[in-house]
């Protein structure tokens, strides 16, 4: 199945993917649970942000898509993992200006980052990828811990 995209504005696109993304809910979650995680990301990332949506993507197609974004002239995608959602309307206009200062400096993704043992990941909230910049994704570190 493709992925569902809605351009509602083209600066921003919100993405989720059809792939669980945390490994501890792999490990740890029913298949049921999981469902009901990525349903209601995926509602409150479509209802809560006034920027394009991309739902359901695969990951097997995710570095495609993005670079189909960039050649649509999106700046930045923002990746939301199953459990985390917005809920703020207005976050589209907070990432914008965030954004805005980012671009003062050279700068190709922002998230939360940890550090496990000199192995930095991101945690599995949402990370923006600045699309101007974007070239590719690498195959050897995963999306998130």
């Amino acid at each position: 199945m493709l992925p569902k995209l809605k351009i509602r504005d083209t600066d921003i696109c919100h993405i989720t993917l059809e792939e669980v993304m945390c490994n501890e809910l792999i490990e740890q979650a029913s298949d049921d649970y999981i469902s009901i995680l990525k349903t209601v990301t995926n509602i409150h990332v479509d209802s809560n942000t006034s920027g394009s949506t991309l739902l359901e993507c695969k990951l097997d197609t995710f570095e495609s898509q993005l670079l189909k974004l960039k050649s649509m002239n999106f700046k930045v995608a923002v990746i939301w993992a199953e459990g985390s959602w917005p809920t703020d309307p207005d976050i589209d206009i907070e990432i914008r200006k965030t954004v805005q200062e980012w671009n003062k400096v050279n700068w190709g993704c922002a998230g939360h980052i940890l550090d496990r043992n000199n192995n930095p990941q991101f945690h599995h909230q949402c990370i923006i990828i600045n699309l101007e910049k974007f070239t590719h994704v690498s195959n050897d570190i995963g999306l998130y811990e």
